[in-house]
């Protein structure tokens, strides 16, 4: 093909180069034939007879040929007498898409009340007032989520078993883990205080008698609340004390996972102290001295569920969302989702939310600072896709808390059930994921976006949902993020 078009340009090329004859025409000098004609520097001479002799007259000037394409022998552009290169031929494509273009001014937001996605749920507990709601909702929550509580902590032995003398070594840090949680989750407007019983407070009767299987047997539940309750009654001013979390001895397997009771569950509601009636109490269970657990992850995970955030999933079964929240798994979760935070506890205010509906966005430049960074600033993007699903995006950082950080090394069920997650260590980035306005209380009603690859985005990944894109264009001290949507 090249050899082709080189051999046709030469062609054409030396066909444009006039011809000339050996003897050039000269005005007077001898010609051989009457009306021929010979262009020579310009001009067009013609042999004509003067007298008896054939001569060249003195010429015309005459205009230099240019070809017309008619005059191409190949269909190339108007070329002149000077000789070009070549072309090199190329293959016939599709047009290649221009690549989107990033704008340099952040996107402005839409009314925030446009990304309010209200719960659709089926919550129905059984139970009279309870509360556990993943969008927002018209019903005063039971408990406050911003302000000061009282939490006391209550050591409970038995006749048969009693505790140990150093147990404070098991609790101090376990309750000031559980504060500083709640104060970073809430951006400083939960402040959780702490009361403590120096002595372990003896129930009657033999241990056996106070055995709870398994977290969720309510009956053998409310029968230990309630007796515990009456024996501490006795020793305690519960005044103002709103939550009561119980130790029982070290190796104990009289409660073999934990126990809890919550603002609308029958133990709270019927047996209280003299001095205050409760909104929540705990007992921590055998399960909590196993190698990766911490009682100030199980405290704050109940808690969590008494300003009614639902659980994500079930508390037997697993699902790929639950180790990035510690309501899905307490044991590894060290974050409560940006939208419960703004959609259940209010702790992030509107001022901090940017929201764009769907069908609106083009290309969309936003700037997330750190869910968990303290000051004014944009730390969730939430677009409502259709009547029931929102997207939520939202910026994450490793734990740096020593205190605070999971032992994941020592969970032996962590790669069988999270293999996500075990296969992906934690890194900073964008998370982004989906809340299913359908779902609720021990449903799946937050879902990863992507579950084959790293759900936390670094800088030059993207996702893409229902047509909508999520790319990361930086990660810093400031996440820069585009969104864009197909037509």
């Amino acid at each position: 093909m090249r050899k082709g078009i080189i051999g046709l340009s030469l062609l054409l090329t030396i066909s444009l180069i006039p011809a000339y004859s050996a003897t050039p025409p000269k005005a007077g000098s001898a010609c051989s034939k009457s009306g021929i004609t010979k262009t020579y520097k310009g001009k067009k001479f013609t042999c004509s007879k003067s007298g008896k002799k054939l001569v060249w007259n003195k010429g015309v000037v005459v205009n230099r040929p240019v070809l017309t394409p008619s005059q191409s022998p190949i269909p190339t552009p108007t070329p002149s007498l000077t000789p070009t290169p070549t072309p090199t031929p190329t293959l016939t494509a599709s047009p290649i898409p221009s690549p989107t273009l990033i704008p340099t001014v952040q996107s402005v937001s839409d009314p925030v009340a446009l990304c309010k996605t209200r719960d659709k749920s089926n919550f129905d507990p059984g139970v009279t007032n309870a509360y556990a709601y993943g969008g927002f909702v018209d019903i005063d929550p039971p408990v406050p989520a911003i302000g000061e509580v009282t939490w006391y902590l209550v050591p409970i032995d038995f006749q048969d078993l009693k505790g140990e003398e150093d147990w404070r070594k098991r609790v101090d840090s376990q309750m000031k883990n559980v504060t500083t949680f709640y104060e970073r989750m809430s951006y400083g407007k939960l402040k959780i205080r702490w009361k403590l019983y120096g002595n372990w407070i003896t129930l009657p009767g033999k241990a056996a008698e106070y055995r709870i299987e398994h977290s969720g047997d309510y009956g053998t539940t409310e029968y230990f609340w309630r007796s515990a309750i009456s024996e501490a009654d006795k020793y305690i001013d519960f005044t103002n004390v709103q939550t009561v979390n119980f130790i029982l001895p070290k190796n104990q397997d009289i409660v073999k996972e934990s126990a809890q009771g919550f603002p609308w569950t029958g133990d709270v509601r019927n047996h209280f102290s003299k001095e205050s009636r409760f909104s929540s109490f705990t007992i921590l269970g055998k399960y909590f001295e196993s190698l990766g657990t911490s009682y100030w992850s199980y405290w704050a995970h109940e808690y969590g569920h008494v300003l009614g955030i639902p659980h994500l999933g079930g508390s037997r079964w697993s699902y790929s969302f639950q180790p990035y929240d510690l309501m899905g798994n307490q044991d590894i979760g060290r974050d409560i989702s940006g939208w419960s935070r703004f959609a259940v506890t209010h702790w992030i205010p509107d001022e901090w939310v940017y929201c764009k509906m769907a069908e609106r966005i083009q290309s969309e430049l936003i700037y997330l600072y750190p869910l968990n960074s303290i000051g004014d600033q944009t730390k969730l993007a939430v677009i409502p896709i259709d009547e029931t699903k929102t997207l939520v995006v939202e910026s994450r950082r490793r734990e740096t808390n020593s205190d605070l950080i999971p032992r994941t090394q020592e969970l032996s069920y962590l790669s069988s059930t999270y293999p996500l997650y075990a296969s992906n260590p934690l890194r900073d980035g964008v998370f982004v994921y989906i809340y299913d306005s359908k779902l609720g209380h021990i449903e799946e009603y937050l879902q990863l976006v992507t579950t084959n690859s790293n759900p936390i985005l670094a800088t030059g990944d993207s996702v893409e949902y229902q047509g909508i894109k999520v790319t990361v264009l930086e990660v810093g001290s400031v996440d820069k993020v585009l969104l864009t949507r197909k037509n």
